[in-house]
């Protein structure tokens, strides 16, 4: 019985180290890999507006419309009649200013029928992800005659496609209504123009011309890019 133990503990030292000494072969793949997110990103690159005038030697109304970069310096400019040989007083305007990041400014300075006010500015995509983008107001002056304005188009917003190459200002392209879709370097125009309505305009309504006359309102509106595409629900 003495033997059969001392084999016993022997037999459980070997198994033991048999154990310990046994060896595996291994070999490991590293990944180092990298996430990068595409961007969503429109930006305000440059201004433009108009200039309302009477010439005073004819009583001729002259319009002027510009397009300036950031600097404020103009790369468009044209006229509704050769300013060259006429005493121009300036009567109306309107333009955009860029305000901060992302927050523009529109102003129309005295307005008046038939003043065809128009203030704009054209705005650059540089997003990597191509965005659907639209016009949205947010704040409406609660005013009777605002709505008159915007139901009858005499207040109008609506798009259009511009032309750059390699930087330059090559021209604008056609008329874009609705929300449209953007790629990197695409540009768009942004419009906004004002006009109010004649005596015979109002006539059959509830308003009179002492209902836009001497008025100042205020509005919000934003230029939204989102991503074209919407996600569908997993699982």
């Amino acid at each position: 019985m003495r033997k059969i133990g001392l084999l016993s503990l022997t037999l459980v030292v070997v198994l033991g180290a048999l154990g310990i000494g046994y060896a595996h072969w291994t070999d490991t793949i590293t990944i180092e890999g990298t996430v990068c997110t595409g961007s969503v990103d429109i930006n305000v690159e440059y201004l433009s507006g108009s200039d309302v005038y009477k010439d005073l030697n004819t009583d001729d109304i002259v319009y002027h419309f510009w397009l300036k970069d950031l600097s404020g310096a103009i790369i468009w400019e044209t006229w509704s009649a050769d300013p060259a040989n006429m005493d121009l007083f300036l009567v109306a305007q309107a333009g955009s200013t860029l305000l901060g990041d992302d927050l523009v400014g529109m102003n129309f300075t005295n307005a008046f029928p038939c003043s065809y006010l128009t203030a704009d500015f054209i705005v650059h995509y540089a997003g990597s992800v191509p965005a659907i983008v639209t016009a949205d107001f947010d704040q409406v002056p609660e005013d009777p005659a605002v709505q008159y304005l915007w139901d009858n188009g005499y207040i109008q917003v609506w798009g259009q496609v511009v032309y750059f190459e390699d930087g330059e200002f090559m021209g604008f392209g056609p008329i874009i209504e609705g929300p449209i879709q953007m790629h990197y370097c695409d540009y768009a125009k942004v419009y906004m123009t004002v006009n109010l309505p004649q005596d015979d305009d109002l006539v059959g309504t509830d308003f009179t011309q002492a209902d836009f006359m001497a008025k100042c309102w205020n509005f919000v509106a934003h230029i939204t890019a989102t991503q074209w595409n919407e996600c569908p629900a997993i699982g």
